[in-house]
This record gives structure tokens, C-alpha cells and sequence, in this order.
């Protein structure tokens, strides 16, 4: 009888750790989860850009932080599951596979960059050369930051579809 138990118990267990790998299956919340770190991270700029305006350094920094955490777990979401499995779903389309990875590649070059912009700012005190260069810096950050979302969410997102509807 308890042999039967531990049967199922331990079926349990191993289908939940495989549906549970990162970047493994389709997950149907995925692009609503991106699409709402989207506006956290348009919110947080906003709060930051509006923080420097006002010259408010210490609140420009405390912004910058909450940005820079959003963003880095936000790339990292999209590394994992989403290129990860468009590469996989579409292998079978190397024209559209390219497509989705130039997104990637592309994605990854605006993540160094403000990766840099990021971490050249998160320093404990700014100087005011500091303070100007942030200020003339930011809304090239934000226009890159504006148009990648729209990007993603207009051409690369509706991509994201459970592996059955692909052709093979």
C-alpha cells in the first residue's frame, strides 16, 4: 500500500521539476509577465528622469537602483525563456529563427550598454560633471529604452506561442 503512495508521490514530484526547468516548455503568462515589467521599467525611468530634473540626487540614485534591478532580472527573463525557446520553435524556419536572434543579439547589445550607463552611476556620490553627463545621457537611454519595448512587443512577442502551433 505504501509502495503505490511513494509511486505517485514521486510521479508527482518528477513531472513538477520538469515543467518547472527555465526556458524549457512554453509558458502561456510569459509575454503578459514582459509586457508588465515593461511599464515597472518605464515607471521606474519615469520616477528616476523626473527625480533628476528636479535635481533630486540622492532620489536619482535611489530610482537608478530600483532600474538597474528591474532591468537586469527582466533581460535575464528574456534570455532564458523566451530566446530560448523561439530559437527552439523555430528551428525548423531559419529565416524567422534569425529574425528572432537578431533580436537577441540585438537585446544584448542595448543591455551592455546601459548595463554601462547603469553601473557607471551607481557610485555613492556624483560630482557635478557626473550630475551633467547623467542628465545629457538619460534621454538617449530612455529613447533607446521606448522604442526596444515597442519593438518587442509589436514583432517579437506575438512570436511566443505554445510549441503545437508552430509548422514542423
Amino acid at each position: 500500500m505504501f509502495g503505490l503512495f511513494r509511486k505517485k508521490a514521486k510521479a508527482k514530484i518528477e513531472k513538477k521539476v520538469v515543467s518547472t526547468i527555465p526556458g524549457i516548455g512554453y509558458d502561456p503568462e510569459l509575454i503578459h509577465q514582459l509586457s508588465g515589467e515593461h511599464q515597472e521599467l518605464l515607471n521606474s525611468f519615469g520616477k528616476m528622469a523626473d527625480a533628476a530634473e528636479k535635481q533630486n540626487w540622492y532620489q536619482t540614485q535611489k530610482h537608478l537602483s530600483t532600474f538597474a534591478t528591474e532591468l537586469r532580472g527582466h533581460l535575464l527573463t528574456e534570455n532564458v525563456k523566451l530566446y530560448v525557446c523561439l530559437s527552439r520553435n523555430f528551428s525548423h524556419d531559419p529565416e524567422t529563427q534569425q529574425i528572432a536572434m537578431e533580436f537577441r543579439k540585438d537585446m544584448m547589445h542595448i543591455g551592455r550598454t546601459v548595463n554601462q550607463f547603469v553601473t557607471r552611476y551607481e557610485v555613492a556620490a556624483w560630482n557635478s560633471e557626473m550630475k551633467e553627463m547623467f542628465s545629457s545621457e538619460l534621454a538617449g537611454i530612455g529613447e533607446v529604452l521606448v522604442k526596444r519595448i515597442d519593438h518587442e512587443e509589436q514583432s517579437l512577442y506575438p512570436l511566443y506561442l505554445p510549441e503545437e502551433a508552430y509548422a514542423r
